[in-house]
């Protein structure tokens, strides 16, 4: 063997020696790879199985907490469609409305007095574009957080049922007929479903918990 012009005569023990060591390292660097690569599997494999184990308290979740979010979807598809019937025909939202009031047939309330009728027009127009609107904001919280069991998706929809029983209160106080407040029963009553059945799934026992 040479080396910057010097010659070196390496015995034929030494050149199996290395070659047996050379030999064994790249052996031993091979069984790393393999050991790390295994390593790598089991960790994905770990994070798989985690992925498809349920949350606690998921198993024990009923059907009525797990789907009584669909309630309050279709509540606000439901006013999504008063809100554009009032927005574009809104004479055939307020017509009861305002017999009830005046005793009159909006028929003959329009005839007396055509720019008192359109401003009525007008106003449920707006009521029909604000009814649209806050159809929307019960849309998105209900396909978000409520549908993912977020409480404060549970208080905000709150609001729902409190809007429902002021607008029956104020309806019985100013037509001063406490039957007004009939119609909005069913609605409300549903409403509150909505919010009552699922409350489990936001505010788990201690049972779930563990579970």
């Amino acid at each position: 063997m040479q080396i910057h012009g010097a010659m070196f005569d390496i015995a034929p023990e030494s050149s199996m020696l290395i070659f047996h060591t050379r030999a064994f390292v790249r052996v031993k660097w091979f069984a790393r790879c393999l050991e790390l690569t295994l390593e790598f599997k089991k960790v994905i494999n770990m994070k798989k199985l985690n992925e498809n184990v349920p949350r606690a308290g998921v198993m024990n979740e009923k059907v009525t907490e797990k789907y009584a979010w669909v309630i309050l979807l279709v509540l606000g598809l439901l006013w999504l469609v008063v809100g554009v019937v009032a927005m574009y025909q809104p004479e055939g939202i307020f017509e009861t409305d305002a017999q009830s009031v005046t005793n009159i047939p909006w028929s003959e309330l329009k005839a007396s007095s055509p720019l008192a009728a359109d401003f009525v027009i007008f106003i449920y127009g707006q009521m029909g574009l604000l009814k649209i609107s806050w159809s929307f904001f019960i849309l998105a919280i209900t396909l978000t957080g409520y549908r993912k069991g977020e409480k404060w998706a549970w208080y905000i929809m709150w609001f729902v049922p409190f809007l429902l029983i002021s607008d029956a209160i104020f309806s019985a106080i100013y037509i001063g007929d406490v039957s007004q407040t009939l119609q909005f029963i069913p609605i409300t009553t549903i409403t509150l479903l909505g919010l009552l059945l699922p409350y489990r799934k936001f505010f788990p026992s201690k049972a779930n918990l563990k579970a």
